[in-house]
């Protein structure tokens, strides 16, 4: 197969429009660090899961068991 065919099959996706992490926007354990890079709720780390969120966190796919409402 020549290399500019390789890619003629594939089909593009848009990651931009992912909604990671909605269960987070509205806890308490995101937003408390002052690196501007890694505060926000969407990103792969929290206070409770400073490594990395897990994945069914990340995707939605279940509810998170350190959920705290935020306040304020």
């Amino acid at each position: 197969m020549a290399t500019e065919n390789r890619h003629q099959e594939e089909i593009l996706t848009d990651n931009t429009s992912i909604s990671y992490c909605e269960q987070c926007a509205d806890c308490k354990h995101w937003g408390n660090s002052d690196n501007p890079h890694t505060n926000a709720y969407d990103k792969a780390s929290c206070d409770k899961y400073p490594q990395c969120k897990p994945l069914w966190v990340i995707n939605n796919e279940l509810e998170c068991d350190e959920f705290e409402w935020r306040e304020g």
